[in-house]
């Protein structure tokens, strides 16, 4: 499908010529790869050099936007075919998942709690660098991602014709933006651009990746060993050098540094209150049915009594959630959250802040309050609440914390030297 929609486009927005052109070349050394023959690759290559600049430039970038969909559309399909892994009982599509792996420590003859204690020493720390030769830009990644989504769902079987026909039409107007949209910067990167690069896959996907690799790892363990007998803790961090590595680059300034963090910040804390605010339209328990927990009404009773934050989260509506105690509380806590992020945002612009006396000081403090809320709800018997939409919540705090990951601070080692000389 992808390569007859760019065939479109280009018809369309370049002309017969340049679709010609590429059509040409396409049949012929796909001929080649097929059969090898000296005079068809000299007359290709007589072709190819005869072709003005404009024209080369083209067909070059017709064939560079095949290979990226042609990637996509691989994508998609080693994508389908992971996600089918736990659909069929064949061991041998478990190769590489946590099911597989934990099956061959059974298989080795581990017990549970042997397992559970090489698990406890697992650490796991993918770490971000920016490389030299990195050019692409997030506009690119951007719509390479929507392509796959786009791509993904065309391959759904119980679509209608009238749904393939919308998301072809869809694919068609992404594959265009990405034919009209310049591949590389025009202008070298600055180490901000460069983090907000690495930030991107956050947002792309590792918010939605990081719990969904704590519950695959859990099943694997329930399925091998059963319920209850193996916990998962927190084992995956991340961290990063782009923004702290000054070995050589001497754009990388205490200032550059300090905003890097605070970008790192900025991205966790957005994401944890639009999680919070998910959670508040989900965890609706009113009174009439429930009894919280004694600490979790503690901690409740506490909000109502700091009247800054009060006034914040319910100057205008005070009896809002009233009945609805987890609902009023992460109120509260997206409020506090706000604070955070205000504060982050104003020193981003570079002014001397303070932070807010309803602001969380330390992750461990929001940490506390998610915990009491699972508790709580698992004290009433709600425990596969608990388990869903405010685990995955849970998950992502302890992996991320406000810092989002550890920023690793490199310098050039006679500069080390000479201040340990010093």
């Amino acid at each position: 499908i992808v390569g007859n929609l760019l065939g479109e486009i280009l018809r369309e927005q370049e002309g017969e010529d340049i679709f010609d052109a590429v059509e040409y070349l396409r049949k012929g050394y796909i001929s080649l790869r097929h059969k090898d023959d000296i005079s068809k690759r000299q007359q290709l290559m007589a072709y190819i050099e005869s072709l003005d600049n404009d024209t080369l430039k083209q067909v070059t970038r017709a064939f560079n936007a095949f290979y990226v969909l042609s990637n996509i559309v691989e994508e998609d399909y080693l994508h389908r075919q992971r996600r089918n892994l736990y659909k069929q009982g064949d061991k041998k599509l478990w190769q590489g998942s946590f099911l597989r792996s934990v099956s061959e420590l059974a298989d080795l003859g581990l017990t549970a709690k042997e397992v559970q204690q090489i698990i406890n020493e697992l650490c796991y720390t993918p770490v971000f660098t920016a490389h030299p030769t990195e050019a692409r830009r997030r506009t690119m990644m951007t719509l390479q991602r929507r392509i796959f989504l786009i791509i993904d769902r065309l391959n759904k079987a119980e679509l209608t014709s009238e749904e393939q026909g919308s998301l072809k039409r869809q694919l068609k107007s992404q594959i265009q933006l990405l034919w009209r949209t310049s591949e590389v910067r025009h202008d070298k990167p600055t180490v901000e651009d460069e983090v907000r690069y690495g930030l991107f896959y956050f947002h792309a996907s590792l918010f939605e990746a990081i719990p969904m690799i704590y519950r695959y790892f859990e099943r694997a363990t329930r399925f091998v060993y059963g319920r209850g007998k193996i916990t998962i803790p927190n084992v995956l961090k991340f961290g990063s050098w782009i923004g702290g590595d000054r070995d050589g680059n001497p754009f990388v300034t205490p200032r550059v540094t300090r905003n890097a963090i605070r970008l790192h910040m900025q991205e966790a804390l957005e994401e944890y209150y639009r999680r919070v605010v998910n959670l508040r339209s989900i965890l609706s328990h009113d009174l009439e049915f429930i009894s919280p927990s004694k600490d979790f009404q503690k901690s409740l009773n506490q909000d109502e009594k700091q009247s800054d934050l009060r006034n914040k989260s319910f100057k205008d509506q005070p009896d809002l959630y009233n009945t609805e105690p987890y609902r009023r509380k992460l109120h509260f806590i997206a409020n506090r959250l706000d604070a955070n992020i205000k504060t982050v945002k104003s020193r981003l612009n570079g002014n001397t802040t303070s932070l807010p006396e309803i602001a969380y000081s330390q992750v461990t403090d929001f940490l506390n309050e998610l915990y009491l809320i699972r508790d709580s709800l698992i004290s009433h018997n709600d425990e596969d609440i608990a388990k869903r939409d405010l685990k995955d919540l849970i998950r992502l705090v302890e992996t991320c914390g406000f810092a989002l990951y550890e920023l690793d601070i490199r310098q050039e080692s006679t500069v080390h030297t000479r201040t340990v000389a010093e």
